[in-house]
């Protein structure tokens, strides 16, 4: 019993090293610094840096909130993400937002180019 925890003191750490270093050394997520906004007023792209993006959607710099990420299609246009395009019809519904001011396609949610 003796031997058996020697072993275990000397191999528990050797284990733990090695468990490590395949955890930290292995390929690195691509995670991008930077995320594309559109203002659904102006129509306009804005890339903002993820460490300063608080909220979704993000303020102008009016101070509203109308920017929204957005996401490339297949056919590369882009569009409000479909996660976001609830958040911005119930803003219209309540009257925050008037149709005539946004600049977004509201049936297909794409951006103008």
């Amino acid at each position: 019993m003796e031997k058996f925890k020697k072993v275990i003191l000397v191999l528990g750490p050797i284990v733990l090293l090695v468990g490590l270093y395949i955890t930290f050394s292995g390929p690195k997520s691509p995670v991008p610094g930077t995320v594309e906004l559109v203002n659904v007023f102006t129509g306009k792209i804005e890339s903002i840096a993820q460490s300063e993006l608080t909220m979704i959607p993000a303020t102008d710099s009016d101070g509203r909130l109308s920017l929204y990420p957005i996401v490339r299609t297949e056919d590369g246009k882009r569009v409000i993400g479909e996660r976001y395009r609830s958040d911005l019809t119930y803003r219209l519904s309540k009257n925050e937002f008037k149709k005539e001011d946004v600049k977004i396609d509201l049936t297909t949610f794409t951006v103008p180019n």
